[in-house]
């Protein structure tokens, strides 16, 4: 019987067929690629938006930024346009709020007024301020750095607070003498002569200053009389006292030959750093004691010790007034 061939030639109907379902694939996903990138294209301009105002209670400035983000567009020249108006509307939004607690005044000076005025303000800035040694707290003079509108609003809480205080019954400068200053350089500034209206505002700005200096040594060290001047005490606090003697718990050896390294219990209240001392056994006496090393902490480095003899140690505590007394004495032999 014979055996049927098997034919492998491939069915031309079957070829044309795959073909063209490939071409149809192929149709599709160009299709599909365009619809996707019509919808992407459609959203872009959907966030991207038109320019147009839009309602807010926020402050002007908001407004303003809130306005020039939906309106943004495309382009170097745009963006560059959007920045400036940004950063113009944020200065006008701060002047507008700085402005709301100082209101100018428009009080004229005859030419008289302004030289008695001036000539007072001398000789109040001539005078010497010092701040007293024994105070706890002095003022914070950070609004050294405050724009004008802002200074101009702290200096006048300031003059408010202390009218009819009864813990600075005599202020120095007067107050008077800064209100009147004040009004002086605003009108010089609504003048447009800003050369001395500038001066006029440094004079205010040592004015203040030294009003500070009054503030803090008047305050009885309280800081809630300090604070009622409106003002801001620094956190720091000077030393008001003698600090007390440290105490050496332990010395160590470095790696550094003639070298010890002190250790104290703890740090001493009003202490501004530590200073050694050290003698020598000579001859079966103590010679003279030496001064040696400085630190700011309570660990203290001896150089320079003489070596296999006897020695002695101390520290003391530094203050702005007057040092402590010694330390105990710390028996050591430097290597």
């Amino acid at each position: 019987m014979a055996k049927a061939k098997i034919s492998t030639k491939k069915n031309p109907k079957i070829k044309n067929s795959n073909k063209v379902a490939k071409q149809n694939r192929s149709i599709i996903r160009v299709k599909e690629k365009k619809a996707t990138a019509l919808k992407k294209k459609a959203a872009e301009k959907a966030r991207k938006g038109t320019s147009k105002r839009i309602k807010s209670d926020g402050s002007p400035a908001e407004i303003v930024i809130t306005t020039i983000v939906a309106g943004k567009k495309r382009g170097a020249i745009r963006m560059f346009y959007n920045s400036v108006m940004i950063c113009l509307a944020v200065v006008k939004g701060r002047i507008e709020e700085d402005n709301d607690g100082y209101i100018e005044t428009g009080r004229k000076f005859t030419n008289k007024q302004k030289d008695e005025l001036l000539k007072k303000v001398k000789e109040q800035l001539a005078m010497t301020y010092t701040i007293t040694s024994t105070n706890i707290y002095v003022v914070n003079i950070s609004f050294l750095q405050l724009s004008r509108p802002k200074f101009l609003t702290y200096i006048t809480n300031v003059v408010n607070k202390m009218t009819a205080n009864t813990h600075y019954g005599t202020p120095s400068p007067t107050l008077v003498t800064i209100t009147d200053m004040m009004a002086l350089e605003s009108t010089t500034r609504s003048d447009k002569d800003y050369v001395n209206a500038d001066i006029y505002l440094a004079d205010l700005k040592n004015l203040l200053r030294a009003e500070c200096i009054y503030i803090a040594n008047t305050c009885l060290n309280d800081v809630v009389i300090l604070r009622s001047a409106g003002v801001r005490e620094n956190h720091k606090k000077g030393a008001t006292v003698q600090p007390s003697a440290p105490t050496i718990i332990d010395c160590k050896d470095t790696n550094r030959t003639t070298y010890a390294k002190v250790f104290m219990k703890k740090a001493m209240e009003g202490a501004q750093g530590y200073r050694g001392q050290y003698r020598v056994m000579i001859e079966g006496a103590w010679g003279p004691w030496i001064s040696c090393g400085n630190s700011q902490g309570i660990r203290l480095t001896f150089k320079g010790l003489p070596v296999s003899v006897a020695l002695e140690l101390q520290v003391c505590a530094i203050g702005t007034i007057s040092d402590s007394n010694w330390s105990n004495s710390w028996p050591w032999t430097a290597r």
